[in-house]
C-alpha cells in the first residue's frame, strides 16, 4: 500500500526585536517546537524564522503564541508558504507556483 503524503503548513516569520536582544531571542525561539530554522539578519527584520506544523491552527497555537510571549520582541509578521515542496529552479529558469 502506498503511503499517503502528509501536507504540512510552513511559514516564514519575520521578527523585530528590541535593540541588542537578537541573540537572546534567537536562542529562545530556536527551542520552540515547530521552528526549523532561525536566521539573524540585517535590515528591516532582526530574525527570520522558518516554521512547520501540521496545520495553520497549530502554527498559531504552538509557534506564534509562544514567540509572542518572549520578552523583547516588538513585532512579528507571518507569511504562509503556499507550496513548500516546490522545486528550486535552475539559474535563469522561472519558478512557477
Amino acid at each position: 500500500m502506498e503511503r499517503e503524503k502528509i501536507s504540512m503548513t510552513q511559514a516564514l516569520i519575520f521578527v523585530n526585536c528590541d535593540t541588542n536582544n537578537q541573540e537572546t531571542i534567537r536562542d529562545h525561539v530556536s527551542q520552540i517546537k515547530g521552528v526549523l530554522e532561525v536566521h539573524m539578519t540585517t535590515g528591516i527584520y532582526d530574525l527570520i524564522l522558518k516554521a512547520e506544523t501540521e496545520s495553520e491552527e497549530k502554527l498559531r497555537e504552538d509557534v506564534i503564541r509562544q514567540i509572542r510571549k518572549i520578552g523583547g520582541i516588538r513585532s512579528t509578521t507571518t507569511m504562509i508558504v503556499f507550496k513548500p515542496d516546490a522545486a528550486v529552479p535552475a539559474a535563469g529558469d522561472a519558478l512557477v507556483v
